[in-house]
Parts: structure tokens; sequence; C-alpha cells
């Protein structure tokens, strides 16, 4: 079975979340999360950084080690670039010493454990941006519906990880809430209908 890792960097609050799912949607890594890091001084932000990114290796390791033929996707977005652009490295806007240390040490953990694990992958660019409301407001609800995350306060890093997870866009965002409901869903239930009552005659 494959399974989608999602790790996310919000450049602004300086917060470190990450995820694995399988195509099942069901959870195989807890959502974890370092909080808001941004009031911390740059050599303790740089340890829970490097804790928080190590972490994140070491269970996309453990699932390795017991499924060895296992395929697992990383899904990612580092920084906050805002759309089209989706590197955020220009000329006129260039990423801050934090986030530039979070990318460095994000691509060598994933190079160390590619040559151990072929099968470990990574998406091609990282996520564009980040939903815009509409598109958040449909996961949410989705999300509370389907029992996988509760829609109340301090949940929207959730949102997020579950976003990138399923790599969901503005033109797939139906589409792909659909198919959730299919997996999450049974056939028989979704195709109970309540009796209609007989009248007697």
């Amino acid at each position: 079975m494959d399974s989608t890792a999602a790790f996310f960097w919000n450049s602004t609050e300086k917060k470190l979340s990450y995820m694995v799912i399988n195509s099942n949607l069901q959870t195989r890594v807890k959502p974890q999360t370092t909080g808001k890091l941004k009031e911390l001084d740059s050599k303790t932000l740089k340890n829970e950084i490097s804790k928080m990114i190590k972490s994140f290796y070491d269970e996309i390791e453990k699932i390795f080690e017991s499924s060895p033929n296992h395929n697992i996707t990383i899904e990612w977005k580092i920084v906050n670039s805002g759309n089209p652009a989706p590197l955020f490295n220009t000329k006129l806007h260039k990423p801050s010493d934090s986030t530039n240390f979070v990318s460095n040490l994000f691509d060598k953990y994933f190079n160390e454990l590619k040559e151990k694990y072929p099968s470990l992958r990574k998406a091609k660019e990282q996520y564009r941006g980040l939903p815009d409301r509409i598109v958040l407001n449909k996961l949410k609800i989705a999300l509370n519906d389907y029992g996988l995350v509760e829609n109340k306060r301090g949940n929207s890093y959730l949102h997020h990880l579950w976003a990138l997870a399923l790599h969901l866009t503005k033109s797939t965002c139906d589409k792909k809430i659909k198919s959730m409901k299919k997996l999450l869903i049974p056939d028989e239930q979704m195709q109970i209908k309540p009796k209609k009552r007989q009248t007697k005659s």
C-alpha cells in the first residue's frame, strides 16, 4: 500500500507540522506540530527545527522497516510563497535564514533516506500557496463530516496538512472530496434509503 507524507513549514509563524496517511486515508503517523516558534532565539529555533525534521524522517524510516516495499511520497510546503510563484527564492523576495535552514535540512535527510529506501519519493515541486478560503472551508466540512478532523479552534494546521497530503487545489477540490467519501463511507451505507411507510387500503 502507498502512503503520503505531508510536511509543512509555516514561515510566518515559524511553525513546523507533519503527518503520514495511507491510500485508504488511514493515519500512519499522527499529526505532529511544534507550535509557534517565532519567539525563540536563533539557536533554540534551529534546535527545535532539527529535532522535528529528524523525527519526521525517523517516522518514515519506521514505516519502511516494517514494510520495505512500501511507496511513500512526500508532499511538502516549506515557504509561504504566494501564487503563482512556487519557489519564493527570487531576487525580490528571498526566504529567511530559518526557512533556508528548514529547506536544507529537509533535503539533507531526504537524500540520505532515499539512498537507503529508493521507493521514497518527493513531489516534483512544492505545494503552490495555501488553499483559498472556499477550498479550505469545503475541506474542513468534509474532514469533520468523515470524522477525520474536528472543526474547532486550533486545528488549522491539521486542515493544511490534509490539503497538502491530498494535493488539494481549486480545480481538484470537489473531485477529491468525492473520492474521500467513496473511501470512507461504504457503498451499502450510501445506498440505504429509508423505507416508505405502506398505507392501509
